[in-house]
């Protein structure tokens, strides 16, 4: 097989960049080394933390359990793998232990394409749940491009995220309108370019972000690793409302554009909490919550 040559004149390694890098920078032992490289194991689980050009080859800036020191390594050196974090294998094992008791069905999380895991009522009503393994994970991503005009979310994707969208284009930066700021600030992308270095926050608001992410979403139920478990509808009466503060922040990501992404500042914690790794609580909150009779 031919060695890929990390160059940033070769059109392949911007590709692998942008696949295999860039979605897993800040996610944790998301990825593995495919080779000795410097103090790192072949197969060491590593993090990524940032990537950069050095000497005219890409770089990304990893650290593992083993060796905590950022480390600069050709991207070559790193698995073509697909992201196995933490808040997908959180997602799987929830997923595992409704369906053995009955409560949703379909193979795995996210079969649907849409949502993390379902949970079925006993009135055959399908309620449809955001898992996050912590708060400080990020809620979507709306794309944004620059025209004549300035950055802007593209219509076909407002239509697809009518409610964030029209939050992103309302709210503010300073008390100033966020994408007019982000217009002033950032220049138009040259053609391939990642515009590294970019990051911009809203103001902070209360939890509207995060609702109109999760309404967008067609979502019924929130749950968090460790604050708990909240309503976004009334699919679920006893469940609350999240309560707390969320923030749209700007971020580059991928070539030729932005991309807006929802933060979660802090969020109070709920009184009720689904415990999804106890199949015994899973059986009360069956009978509890959702209307099924005794066995």
């Amino acid at each position: 097989m031919k060695k890929m040559i990390a160059t940033v004149d070769n059109p392949e390694s911007f590709r692998y960049l942008n696949k295999y890098i860039i979605p897993k920078i800040g996610l944790e032992n998301s990825t593995f080394t495919n080779c000795n490289y410097a103090f790192f194991e072949k197969d060491e689980p590593v993090t990524i933390t940032d990537w950069n050009v050095v000497d005219g080859k890409y770089q990304a800036v990893v650290h593992s359990e083993k060796n905590l020191m950022p480390t600069f390594m050709p991207i070559s050196k790193i698995k073509k793998d697909s992201i196995r974090n933490k808040g997908n294998i959180f997602e799987q094992a929830v997923a595992d232990n409704l369906q053995e008791v009955g409560l949703m069905e379909g193979k795995e999380a996210g079969f649907s394409g849409a949502y993390d895991v379902t949970l079925k009522r006993a009135d055959g009503a399908i309620g449809k749940v955001e898992l996050k393994f912590s708060k400080h994970a990020v809620f979507g991503q709306v794309s944004l491009h620059r025209d004549s005009k300035g950055w802007d979310i593209r219509e076909a994707n407002f239509k697809r995220q009518p409610i964030i969208s029209t939050f992103i284009r309302n709210c503010k930066c300073n008390g100033f309108p966020l994408l007019e700021v982000l217009t002033e600030t950032v220049r138009k992308p040259k053609k391939n370019e990642i515009m590294r270095g970019v990051s911009l926050a809203s103001d902070v608001y209360d939890f509207m972000p995060v609702e109109a992410y999760c309404w967008d979403k067609g979502y019924d139920i929130l749950h968090f690793g460790k604050e708990g478990t909240f309503g976004i509808t009334d699919f679920i009466p006893d469940l609350p409302k999240p309560e707390g503060e969320a923030r749209v922040r700007i971020r580059a990501k991928h070539a030729n554009s932005l991309t807006a992404v929802v933060e979660v500042i802090n969020i109070k914690e709920s009184p009720i909490k689904f415990d999804f790794f106890n199949l015994q609580n899973l059986k009360k909150i069956k009978k509890k919550y959702l209307g099924y009779g005794r066995d």
